[in-house]
C-alpha cells in the first residue's frame, strides 16, 4: 500500500468519501446538514494530513494523521465500500505505524465513536488501549 499525498483538487473527492463512510456514525449524534459537514471537513482536515491509499495503482480510500507532539494522531482511515473486510484497514493502520517509526514518534492516538465497533474491534486487534472514554467516542493509543 502507498501514501500518496491528496492534492487541493482531490477536497470533493475526499468529501464524498467521509460522507459515505461516517455520515451513518455522525447523523444519530449530531444530525448531518451538508453545508456544515463540508466546512468542517475542509476547517478540520488540513491537505498536508490527507493521503490517499493506493493498492495497484487504484486508490481504495484515504488517512488523515498527523503530529502532534510527540504522537502521531489518526483522524481518519476511510475504506471504500468494495474494498473494506479485505485487511486494508489493518494494512493502513501497519503503513502509518512505519512512518510514526521512521519520525522517531513512539506513540499513535486516535478516537473512533463508540458506535463504530468494527473500527474499535480492528483497532483492539492490532494492540491499541483504551485510554479515555468520551460521550461518544472512545479514544485509543498505540505505544510503538
Amino acid at each position: 500500500m502507498e501514501f500518496i499525498s491528496a492534492a487541493q483538487a482531490d477536497i470533493d473527492d475526499l468529501f464524498v468519501l467521509y460522507k459515505e463512510s461516517l455520515r451513518y456514525e455522525i447523523e444519530p449524534v449530531y444530525g448531518w446538514d451538508e453545508e456544515f459537514q463540508k466546512q468542517r471537513f475542509h476547517e478540520s482536515y488540513k491537505l498536508e494530513w490527507l493521503y490517499w491509499l493506493v493498492v495497484g495503482g487504484e486508490r481504495i480510500g484515504y488517512s488523515c494523521h498527523k503530529t502532534v507532539g510527540s504522537n502521531l494522531h489518526i483522524h481518519l482511515i476511510i475504506i471504500q465500500e468494495g474494498y473494506r473486510n479485505r485487511g486494508f484497514g489493518s494494512e493502513a493502520v501497519a503503513g502509518i505505524e512505519s512512518i510514526a517509526r521512521r519520525h522517531s514518534i513512539g506513540t499513535i492516538t486516535l478516537a473512533a465513536f463508540k458506535s463504530n465497533v468494527g473500527a474499535i474491534r480492528l483497532y483492539e486487534r492490532l494492540s491499541f488501549e483504551h485510554s479515555g472514554d468520551e460521550e461518544y467516542f472512545v479514544t485509543m493509543e498505540k505505544r510503538l
